[in-house]
Order: structure tokens, then C-alpha cells, then sequence
């Protein structure tokens, strides 16, 4: 998701343009490293189907640039 404005205060053809960038927005968990491989009949200890990481959580980014 992302905002932009842009302001033309410095004269013709030149502009201030701010931009607000998010990445996973909603903060949604996005499981990253699931264990899949069924090991369990042969080992005790066996991680079949545990959740072992996640992506990062959101992500935020600001930008301010002056065109000429």
C-alpha cells in the first residue's frame, strides 16, 4: 500500500513529492518454514508439521525527493 503527495512550491517545474510505502499492511503472520517431511515412525523426536520461522512483520518506508 502506498501514499503520495507532491507540492509545487519552488516555481515552474519544480516540485516536492513525499511518498509512504507499506508492506504487509495488515500485519497478516505469513509462516515461512513448515516441516513437512513425516519422519515419524522411525524417529521419536520427529518436527512433522511444526512452524520453525516467519517473515518479517510489516514493513514501513518513507521517501522525499525534489524534481526539477
Amino acid at each position: 500500500m502506498g501514499l503520495q503527495k507532491s507540492w509545487h512550491l519552488f516555481g515552474e517545474g519544480r516540485q516536492l513529492e513525499f511518498r509512504a510505502d507499506a508492506f504487509n499492511v495488515f500485519n497478516h503472520t505469513q509462516w515461512s518454514s513448515i516441516d513437512n517431511y513425516d519422519d515419524r515412525l522411525t524417529n521419536g523426536s520427529s518436527e512433522f508439521g511444526w512452524i520453525t520461522g516467519g517473515r518479517p512483520g510489516r514493513l514501513m518506508q518513507l521517501n522525499m525527493r525534489f524534481v526539477f
